[in-house]
């Protein structure tokens, strides 16, 4: 596998990654959201309806979907740049000798 090729699979995970991330806390804020609007649907749900509430959630979800995969995607290109390809793509080797004091 080239060097090209490497760099679009570990962008691609940090992406999913990202996507997952985001997909979670997504789930557990609307669980909890939801909760309360159970509890107590006068006081927490600000005048709106159920459905304006579910539609708020569903834009709300994308927008945190969208987030994940930018932020997945500029952590990705962050982190391949800063293990291979800082200092002449040798970063890497000399982290992990150091790390785990390992000789070469």
């Amino acid at each position: 596998m080239n060097k090209a090729a490497k760099k679009k699979l570990y962008v691609g995970l940090f992406v999913f990654l990202g996507l997952e991330i985001f997909f979670l806390a997504s789930a557990l804020f609307g669980s909890l959201y939801i909760g309360f609007l159970n509890m107590d649907f006068c006081k927490y749900g600000f005048g709106l309806t159920w459905q304006q509430l579910e539609l708020a959630g569903r834009i709300g979800a994308a927008g945190l979907l969208a987030i994940g995969a930018g932020c997945g995607f500029f952590q990705g290109k962050y982190w391949w740049r800063e293990i291979y390809e800082t200092d002449g793509g040798e970063n890497f080797f000399k982290r992990r000798r150091l790390f785990f004091k390992t000789k070469k």
